[in-house]
């Protein structure tokens, strides 16, 4: 995991470069955003995903979850945690 020196100046980055709009900011420690459509790429599990890379060399990972599917959809066993 990449540590960020300032989130804000990096969310600003996201903003400028791919249309992102801030959705939730708490302090300067965690902000969440959206991005458009056409930036993910769909997956079989029931999410789409975006990755990139900011001006430091730090990945973004970006996910979004279509759909709750259990574990069974994707092979798995599901357990009581």
């Amino acid at each position: 995991m990449q540590f960020c020196p300032d989130p804000g100046v990096a969310a600003d980055w996201l903003i400028k470069a791919f249309g992102f709009t801030v959705h939730l900011r708490i302090g300067n420690h965690r902000i969440q955003m959206w991005a458009r459509e056409a930036c993910f790429t769909d997956h079989p599990y029931g999410g789409h995903q975006y990755d990139a890379e900011d001006f430091f060399g730090h990945r973004w990972s970006f996910t979004e979850a279509l759909a709750d599917l259990g574990p069974e959809s994707r092979g798995g066993t599901p357990v009581d945690l």
